[in-house]
């Protein structure tokens, strides 16, 4: 039976630690949720994603976006695994995920750069102008559920934007390694 469909913006976004969780990669999309920003939990390689508010600095008018990929066809035991492997500090919260008809792409998911800078990635540019890649893809909505930080746990994040391409050439070799130590261990 598939669960509901998930929204992953850290680690899960990598096929590798996708295989090492679940011995699959399932089926999934490129995909956005508006209002939150995405930062490393501190001490960590791994971010969180929290919902922006007014305490948060506004570098635009625009609320913030963070560009992940959505997992379509997760099945229960494999939303037990990863609800398992999420377990510390993320709550499960019910997010509405912009995505479009085209495949995930992990090149396409940093927001280092702003979007305004000389030399910005278009990544960038995209995450900050939606509308800028909609003549390429058509646009859907969808609720889907997201490993979300607390508000009440702010002060455990750093106000330092989470690199996916920083953590797939840095950290992605021992973090695959410690998921499949950790995926050994789990017994459901």
């Amino acid at each position: 039976m598939a669960s509901a469909p998930i929204f992953v913006y850290g680690s899960l976004m990598a096929d590798e630690v996708l295989t090492t969780l679940l011995s699959r990669i399932p089926e999934s999309r490129a995909a956005s949720v508006r209002g939150f920003q995405r930062l490393f939990v501190k001490g960590q390689t791994f971010p969180a994603i929290m919902r922006a508010d007014a305490s948060t600095p506004a570098t635009t008018a625009a609320p913030p976006i963070v560009r992940g990929r959505l997992l379509l066809d997760v099945t229960d035991v494999e939303r037990q695994i990863l609800d398992a492997f999420e377990d510390d500090g993320y709550e499960v919260e019910e997010v509405m995920v912009e995505y479009d008809d085209g495949a995930f792409d992990w090149r396409a998911v940093d927001e280092t750069q702003p979007a305004d800078s000389e030399g910005s990635s278009s990544d960038a540019v995209a995450a900050s102008s939606p509308h800028q890649h909609q003549h390429q893809h058509q646009q859907h909505h969808m609720l889907a559920v997201a490993y979300v930080w607390p508000q009440q746990l702010a002060h455990q994040l750093d106000d330092v934007r989470w690199s996916y391409r920083q953590f797939r050439q840095m950290h992605l070799e021992r973090f695959v390694r410690m998921a499949g130590d950790w995926r050994k261990q789990l017994q459901l």
